[in-house]
């Protein structure tokens, strides 16, 4: 049989051989892209830390290396659940890269933050999806859905814990409700695949015609809200070295991570969300720490962690997924 199935391949023009050296180009030319890809965002990532080496020295000069370190943990934490958060929301679009891919693809992507413009991370994970056969507004109906989880979740945690760190000032932050207002009705699982399938009418192009699983979906929002809670604890860490901290205070430091990373994310000209993060980081961290010195080392301490975890977490992701290809064909 298999002689007369090569003979009919033959005659139709069909070369096995040649086929599997075409997937093999493929595969070599997207491996060295990816490399390529690391090698720009690492190095922008890794410039945002040397950008600002002295007040990073400065801080930990300050602070000391123990509370760094105590705080990384949660950081990685954080940053992992968000990436948890955006795996269940490709699920619920029914996208399956497997696990080491889809780990490579968001902490590599996520490494892009450090390049001027917020889109970047986006832009890089809408091209690794399309390169596996997911729609280039699948990848980007499941971005805008995790942006808005975590700004409408970061916003709800925000304003509770702010009421009970600093009440007399939440008058202060009156655009919570606003804010809040525009996005509690996207968390609905149709709302933002609807409102992309509307912009893409305006323009002429076909709909995504799909919805996020809502089971789907409320996991998603677990695991927003387990960021949020990691990464304020990791700030309540850094301030707790210049002394105890009550409740109130642990309130705060989860209230100005959430401000500071929401208004980050949002203010898309600068990278990583760099000044408005760490200004907002400063005003409501006046609460808990005293004088401008320790609240200046805590917010470098702060992002230098954060820059950290993002290149620890993007190193071992690539690392992982490197293994899969060589080893085993499972990536579940």
């Amino acid at each position: 049989m298999e002689p007369a199935n090569s003979a009919e391949e033959s005659e139709l023009g069909y070369d096995p051989t040649e086929a599997e050296g075409v997937a093999g180009g493929l595969d070599r030319r997207r491996a060295v892209a990816g490399v390529a890809v690391f090698v720009v965002v690492g190095i922008a990532a890794t410039w945002a830390i040397y950008d600002q080496r002295k007040a990073f020295v400065a801080g930990v000069q300050v602070m000391g290396y123990v509370p760094l370190l105590l705080s990384l943990p949660l950081a990685m934490l954080g940053v992992f659940a968000t990436f948890l958060c955006w795996n269940d929301v490709l699920l619920g679009l029914d996208v399956r890269l497997g696990n080491r891919t889809a780990g490579k693809v968001f902490f590599v992507s996520q490494l892009g933050k450090y390049l001027p413009g917020s889109v970047w991370p986006i832009a890089l994970q809408m091209q690794a999806g399309y390169e596996r056969g997911v729609k280039r507004r699948t990848m980007l109906a499941a971005n805008v859905i995790t942006l808005v989880l975590a700004c409408t979740v970061g916003l709800i945690i925000g304003g509770l814990t702010l009421s009970l760190a600093q009440p007399k000032v939440l008058g202060h932050y009156w655009w919570f409700g606003f804010a809040l207002l525009l996005l509690l009705p996207l968390l609905h699982p149709r709302a933002v695949p609807k409102l992309i399938d509307f912009l893409y009418g305006l323009i002429g192009r076909e709909p995504l015609g799909e919805s996020v699983d809502p089971g789907r979906m409320l996991r998603a929002m677990g695991w927003i809200a387990l960021s949020w809670l990691a990464l304020g604890i990791h700030l309540a860490i850094l301030c707790a070295a210049f002394g105890p901290l009550t409740a109130a205070d642990v309130a705060g430091c989860l209230a100005a991570m959430t401000l500071a990373v929401t208004l980050g994310v949002l203010f898309i000209p600068a990278p990583a969300g760099a000044g408005i993060r760490d200004v907002t980081l400063g005003v409501v961290l006046g609460s808990v720490l005293n004088g401008s010195g320790e609240i200046l080392a805590v917010v470098v301490a702060s992002r230098l962690v954060l820059i950290s975890t993002d290149l620890i977490l993007a190193l071992l992701s690539a690392v992982v997924g490197a293994r899969g290809r060589a080893g085993t064909p499972t990536d579940q």
